[in-house]
């Protein structure tokens, strides 16, 4: 019996409870994780981009994501288009927390099929309780869509390459090809599934048969891709350095706990030497588990180095599902049974740990009560100014109330920044300062007009 399936038979904790008990127990987890205090914080600015996609007009939508807000989301807008609750911050994040929870299962049960029950129900917990998981689980982005899909994705790969799993094949390179309409970093999956592939060696018509429909329903992303987007869209992101790469995406993807990116690293060592040493042909359970956890982010790493900077954590956030199987993997393997589920715990309690400091600690910039204070303090007549990029997200709150008309003239000056709410230089010498008040990363101040006894 195989090194990771010995594990199952010879003292799997759950060997006497149903697998659907194992697999509910986790998603149970992941729902209360995602869900819990999911409104509680204003839309930022990408939600906001997000909110305007979706709440306006059908045409209106339709020239969004073909032209300017598309960027290789257009599967997710269409879906949330098509969700019926937008009405608020938790309806508009819902679907992403569904997405999230929808991944619990597949973690379980890829899990389950490269280390038997146990390390399936560890992965399964430890992805419901990773911190950046659920964070963007509780964001109106596509990044609960992108898991989703890769998850799945790989876990029909891994149904494709067992014996009789020839129909798999279809469901593979369909589910490889729409991961494009949730973002374009989904490609970067090809890479450990290739190392898969071709550890198994499986019939090379299969892998073509998967290749032609993954490319065949891609292909309108790929083109709506070329022709309105590119690089010069990611000109914001910085080009990496050793220090930018563990404060900015090491430590967020691990949601800065040591302790976590620790047991990470003893996992992959032990797995790895357990393989070397003692049973070769795990290794391309191993393979496909190491490479999915690193190639997407290091090969994204290379080309922001060598060619454009591409890199951010939430555009690889799929390796995640990878690093939590590995943990999984570990913990099930350790010999001592008592060992083994105290190991278990204990990384589920540093989870646990980081997810209280995300709920505690994390926080979006304010621009629900800013607008809320700009509305209520409305007069006719009056102008605002906002700094770019807050416009879709004041709108989505001002959307059902009075609002000021945007510009640099009227009978008061409404002036909304991150910091330092100040008229432009070229008007600033004919509004003077009335009030000002700071929220989380957002300032308001409101201005009248210099009188001629005042200048």
């Amino acid at each position: 019996m195989m090194i990771l399936r010995g594990l199952a038979t010879r003292r799997d904790f759950g060997a006497r409870i149903p697998t659907w008990l194992l697999v509910a127990v986790p998603t149970a987890i992941g729902a209360i994780a995602n869900l819990l205090w999911i409104g509680r914080q204003s839309l930022w600015q990408d939600e906001g981009v997000t909110a305007q996609v979706v709440t306006t007009t059908w045409p209106g939508f339709w020239n969004d994501i073909t032209t300017a807000y598309g960027g290789g989301m257009t599967g997710y807008f269409l879906l949330l288009r098509m969700w019926p609750f937008h009405d608020d911050e938790q309806g508009l994040r819902s679907l992403s927390a569904l997405f999230m929870i929808a991944s619990v299962p597949l973690v379980f049960w890829i899990g389950k099929e490269l280390g038997g029950r146990a390390a399936g129900w560890w992965a399964a917990s430890i992805f419901a309780l990773w911190p950046f998981i659920v964070s963007y689980g509780q964001e109106a982005r596509p990044y609960g869509l992108l898991v989703l899909i890769t998850v799945a994705a790989t876990a029909a790969l891994l149904k494709a390459t067992r014996p009789g799993g020839r129909r798999w094949w279809a469901a593979y390179g369909v589910l490889l090809g729409l991961g494009m309409y949730a973002q374009m970093f989904a490609l970067l999956m090809v890479l450990p599934h290739a190392v898969w592939i071709v550890m198994r060696r499986p019939p090379r018509r299969h892998v073509a048969m998967a290749a032609g429909l993954a490319v065949l329903v891609a292909s309108p992303m790929v083109v709506l891709l070329f022709f309105h987007f590119g690089t010069p869209a990611l000109n914001w992101i910085p080009r990496p350095t050793l220090g930018w790469l563990w404060t900015d995406v090491v430590q967020p993807m691990t949601w800065y706990s040591r302790s976590l990116l620790a047991a990470l690293m003893l996992a992959v060592l032990g797995l790895g030497a357990v393989a070397i040493f003692r049973q070769r042909d795990e290794l391309p359970r191993l393979a496909l588990l190491v490479s999915w956890a690193t190639l997407p982010l290091l090969v994204a790493l290379g080309y922001s180095l060598l060619i454009h900077p591409v890199l951010q954590p939430r555009y690889v956030i799929y390796i995640i599902p990878a690093w939590a199987v590995l943990l999984g993997v570990a913990i099930a393997k350790i010999p001592a049974r008592v060992a083994s589920v105290a190991v278990g715990f204990v990384v589920l309690a540093i989870c646990a740990q980081s997810l209280q400091g995300y709920y505690s600690g994390y926080l979006k910039p304010d621009f629900r009560d800013a607008a809320a204070l700009v509305s209520s303090q409305t007069q006719p007549g009056d102008a605002v100014i906002e700094e770019d990029g807050m416009e879709p997200a004041l709108d989505y709150y001002w959307r059902n109330s009075q609002k000021p008309t945007v510009g640099t003239t009227g009978s008061r000056l409404w002036v909304i920044q991150t910091s330092n709410p100040v008229p432009p230089e070229s008007i600033a010498a004919d509004w003077r300062l009335a009030s000002r008040t700071d929220f989380y990363q957002v300032s308001v101040a409101l201005y009248l007009p210099v009188t001629a006894a005042e200048r």
